[in-house]
């Protein structure tokens, strides 16, 4: 740093701490944020976090088990289980202590990169290498969904285990306590288990070379607990990706590399919305992404920067990982990047490190880039005061049928059935139509008051593709409450058997009571399980039949039903 620097700003660990505090000050607004997505199943609902005499048993589920989701995950997390249970015991179902604590694992991340990158580069580029982690916007979605802590709690151990495993000749409290570090790191994420390579990684850039047997093997041990664990847990590995699922990923990877550099140096906009079936890259930013990352390439490469070259390796091995899960899902999420930017981070550092005295004092303008990341931090945690206000920000950003999909369950669960339905809807017409949203936009019609507005609904939903034989047999008893029996008695009929629930077959027997016709109505009755004719009261009322709903009401359709008939006494 500059010598006209007041004396007390010139240690390096004043450097980390303000870094730290205007980290913290840039995500303040996080605290005001709210629960959103899986945030609900891993924590609101999660009955395994709240019993504390159950937090053992977090060491031996699967991720997604202990959230009581039913499902195999492969992720085997528990010390992130673990941090949600202490949050549960402290603050119950206030959101603004879990928010605190992510945070608090982002800011011991910023930390530690920091003081590694004073050790291997100088002062200035080393905190603006360890700026661009902290504070560059792209690291908003691990920082303020509770659900992506995980991103945090691995980076920041793995990176206090490099720090502290990284000089040769270790003494013994080093060496104890970069092994808990690196233990604590693998039982947080699944990634982390590419520690050693992390290392080897540093080796190869300070030494040309892997040195120190003893390092690695602690790093390989916490791998081989992991695996240990896991295997004692009885958690198996995450479902391999399907084979369309590694095409598509093969597809949009060299759109997913632009996005990335666009977003490096324009991070707006941001969202949790990016599904790749329907999402592609506008070409200006198509292009502006790929001369960044060709510019980060080729610059280390003129240079010759092994330090430069090393932290972009790094950026593509923590990424690495993360494209099984966009494989599988077809959906990228800005938390991938997480631990890539720290990789970034260190080749900024050697880069600058390269330059002349003169030009890397004028580097330091460059910090002035932490304006409007601030700004642009302040602006997207606004996105996540909750659940609704994320979906939207995300149909604004990147329209796309998922999006819309996931905004109308969203605002379904809100109660704001209507704008749900439209939703629903815009996810059905676009392409590719998200045909999941089928069986809910079904039943939420029904609840939307008017009954001809349910039809509609209903009617276009099936002709956007919602053609399983429970959605039809559905619509087919929304067409009897409008009154048009001859059409829902013809799509019953074709359904008969088909579906499942039996709401055809209910149409069938109520049509047969009007046309005088009984015996369907008692072989339907005879084994139909439960109060049958409490909705054939309904198909009627609605259905302009009122004399018939007085009698199913009554149970005296066709004949009164032994329920209505007294019993006879006992002499």
């Amino acid at each position: 740093m500059p010598p006209s620097l007041h004396p007390w700003l010139r240690p390096s660990w004043v450097h980390g701490l303000l870094l730290c505090a205007l980290t913290a000050a840039a995500y303040a607004g996080s605290l005001r944020a709210g629960f959103v997505f899986d945030d609900f199943a891993l924590v609101v609902y999660n009955q395994a976090i709240q019993e504390l005499g159950r937090a053992g048993s977090l060491f031996g589920q699967d991720l997604w088990a202990t959230a009581d989701s039913g499902t195999a995950s492969g992720y085997y997390r528990p010390l992130m289980s673990l941090s949600l249970a202490l949050d549960w015991r402290l603050a119950g179902t206030s959101p603004a202590l879990y928010h605190l604590h992510s945070l608090a694992w982002h800011l011991l991340a910023v930390w530690f990169l920091h003081r590694l990158l004073v050790i291997l580069t100088q002062p200035l580029p080393a905190l603006l290498g360890a700026a661009l982690f902290a504070l560059h916007p792209l690291q908003s979605e691990a920082v303020v969904w509770i659900a992506a802590r995980n991103d945090l709690m691995g980076a920041a151990l793995l990176l206090g285990a490099l720090l502290l495993l990284r000089p040769l000749g270790l003494a013994p409290w080093r060496l104890g306590l970069g092994a808990v570090l690196a233990v604590g790191a693998v039982l947080s994420k699944e990634s982390t288990l590419l520690l050693p390579l992390f290392l080897l990684l540093l080796d190869l850039a300070e030494h040309g070379r892997p040195r120190g047997w003893t390092r690695h093997a602690v790093l390989w041990g916490a791998v081989a607990l992991h695996l240990a664990a896991r295997g004692l847990a009885g958690v198996n590995a995450a479902a391999a990706p399907p084979q369309v699922g590694w095409v598509l990923l093969g597809r949009k990877l060299p759109e997913l590399a632009a996005l990335a550099g666009s977003l490096l140096v324009w991070p707006w906009p941001l969202s949790v919305g990016r599904d790749l079936v329907g999402w592609s890259l506008a070409t200006p930013a198509l292009l502006v992404g790929l001369a960044v990352c060709a510019l980060l390439v080729v610059g280390s490469l003129i240079r010759r920067q092994r330090l430069a070259l090393v932290g972009l390796g790094w950026a593509a091995l923590a990424v690495a990982p993360s494209l099984v899960a966009v494989a599988d899902k077809g959906l990228f999420g800005e938390r991938y990047l997480y631990l890539s930017l720290a990789g970034l981070g260190l080749a900024l550092a050697a880069t600058l490190q390269a330059l002349p005295r003169a030009r890397l004092r004028w580097a330091g303008v460059a910090l002035l880039v932490v304006v409007p990341w601030f700004l642009i931090l302040h602006a997207r945690v606004l996105d996540w005061k909750d659940d609704v206000t994320l979906w939207r920000a995300a149909a604004r950003d990147t329209p796309c049928t998922y999006v819309y999909a996931g905004l109308g369950h969203v605002l379904n669960r809100d109660g704001a059935r209507g704008e749900a339905a439209e939703m629903f809807l815009l996810a059905l017409r676009g392409s590719p139509p998200q045909r999941e949203v089928c069986p809910r936009l079904m039943d939420l019609a029904a609840t939307l008051g008017d009954i001809q507005r349910v039809v509609e609904v209903a009617g276009e939903a099936v002709d956007l593709g919602c053609r399983d034989p429970i959605t039809r047999g559905k619509y087919a008893t929304y067409l009897v409450m409008s009154g048009r029996w001859e059409r829902a008695v013809a799509l019953a009929g074709e359904l008969e058997h088909a579906d499942l629930e039996g709401r055809a077959r209910l149409v069938l027997a109520a049509w047969g009571v009007v046309e005088g016709d009984c015996a369907r109505y008692r072989e339907a009755r005879a084994d139909w399980p439960g109060d049958m004719d409490s909705q054939m009261q309904l198909l009627y009322h609605h259905g302009g039949h009122p004399e018939l709903a007085r009698a199913a009401s009554a149970g005296l359709l066709c004949g009164p039903s032994p329920a209505s008939i007294p019993a006879r006494e006992q002499p």
